[in-house]
Parts: structure tokens; sequence; C-alpha cells
């Protein structure tokens, strides 16, 4: 099975069941979704910033267990890091430092980036972006 990496906000989308979500759930089909591990940092930055109790955060943890693998840290990902970051720098358009662990993790796992934030990563090179149809 095909794995997609896939970005915060998508997973934010589907986790909440917003009316954007639908926009994106054809693209898992037959995919293993995949996390950054940044982006469990970020899920656990929204729910410690708004003051989740203990039962809604379990449950965002059983939602990924059972629903995406985590991509861990690793040596590639540290270098694909620094191989986008500084592309993006020097081709002037800086990318935010999380969006760049995510997008070295969608070219470790040499698999497409679902997101809604096309502009964030559209200047890394060789990165497959979905939505393909996105402006």
């Amino acid at each position: 099975m095909a794995s997609i990496v896939v970005d915060t906000d998508v997973f934010i989308y589907i986790n909440k069941r917003h009316s954007w979500a639908e926009r994106f759930i054809p693209y898992l089909q037959d995919r293993l979704p995949v996390l950054c591990f940044v982006t469990v940092g970020e899920l656990y930055r929204i729910a410690l910033r708004n003051n989740w109790g203990p039962e809604r955060v379990k449950g965002l943890e059983e939602n990924i267990r059972r629903n995406y693998v985590v991509a861990p840290f690793t040596a590639d990902i540290t270098r694909r890091w620094a191989e986008v970051s500084v592309h993006c720098q020097r081709a002037g358009r800086k990318i935010p430092e999380n969006d760049a662990w995510i997008a070295a993790t969608a070219l470790e796992q040499d698999c497409p980036l679902l997101t809604n934030n096309r502009r964030h990563f559209e200047n890394v090179p060789g990165l497959v972006l979905l939505p393909d149809d996105f402006p």
C-alpha cells in the first residue's frame, strides 16, 4: 500500500469533521496515512494551548494510533530537513521550520504530501503535493 504524508491542517480538518475534510478524504483511500513526528507535537501544542482535558487528549492519541503511522525522527530526515530549509531560503522563499520537517518526511518516505497549505511547500524540489488542483 502506498503511503501519503498528511499535513497538520488536513489532520485537523478530518479530526474535527470540518466541511473541508471532504476534499481530502478521497486522497486517503487505499493509502497508508503518515504523520511527521512534528505534526504530533503541533497537535499536543494545540491541546495544551486550548486546555484540553485528559479524555480529549486520550481520544487524540487513540485516533493517531488507530489511523496513522507516525514517521520517527531519523538522521536521514534531519539531512533532508537541512536541504529543504537551505534550498527554500536560497530561493528567497523561506519555509517555516515545522513545514520543512513535514516536507522532509514526505521526501524521505518517497510519497506525496496532502496539504491545504500548498504555498508553504511549492518551492520544495521533488515534493509531490496533493491535491494537485489547489491554487
